[in-house]
């Protein structure tokens, strides 16, 4: 048995609003590039990955600091090993 594939438009299904459709079908400095850095694209998720990468050393700064706000909250043992 063969499958067959079907592609659907988002425009066809009219699950998406207009501005959802306009976002993702704005293309290179399109009406709404002036708000968002990334295209709605494989490499624009890409760039934000990279861009917004994080370091090892601002995760030991989150966990010192979250340590430090809740330090008089109680947690299991359990949660220690996380």
């Amino acid at each position: 048995m063969q499958l067959q594939k079907t592609v659907v438009p988002f425009e066809k299904t009219n699950f998406f609003s207009k501005l959802f459709l306009d976002y993702i079908n704005d293309g290179q400095g399109g009406k709404l590039s002036g708000f968002y850095t990334y295209q709605p694209s494989a490499e624009g998720i890409e760039k934000f990955v990279s861009n917004n990468a994080y370091n090892s050393l601002n995760r030991t700064l989150l966990v010192d600091e979250l340590l430090a706000q809740n330090h008089e909250l109680s947690i299991t043992e359990a949660s220690k090993k996380i």
